[in-house]
């Protein structure tokens, strides 16, 4: 799951939905779950030994504690 991507497609799908009109689509169910990351990014630490492999091309921490966000939303299309 790659957030940026994500967020530009729930853009173009809620644009798809407007022009729609109200009364041909709407959210029939919608979920959403929270939960707090424990990620050990290893590479991270061969930053230093190994410069040229790239490790750290990302601006990434080497502990990630972010709230990771993610849910559906089943849609029903009347015609």
């Amino acid at each position: 799951m790659y957030e940026p991507t994500q967020a530009q497609w729930n853009a173009s799908l809620d644009a798809f939905l407007a022009a729609q009109g109200e009364t041909t689509a709407h959210a029939q169910v919608t979920f959403d779950q929270h939960l707090r990351l424990f990620n050990l990014n290893w590479p991270r630490a061969l930053c230093a030994a190994l410069p040229h492999l790239n490790y750290c091309a990302q601006p990434e921490p080497f502990l990630d504690r972010r709230v990771l966000t993610y849910g559906w939303r089943l849609i029903a299309l009347r015609p």
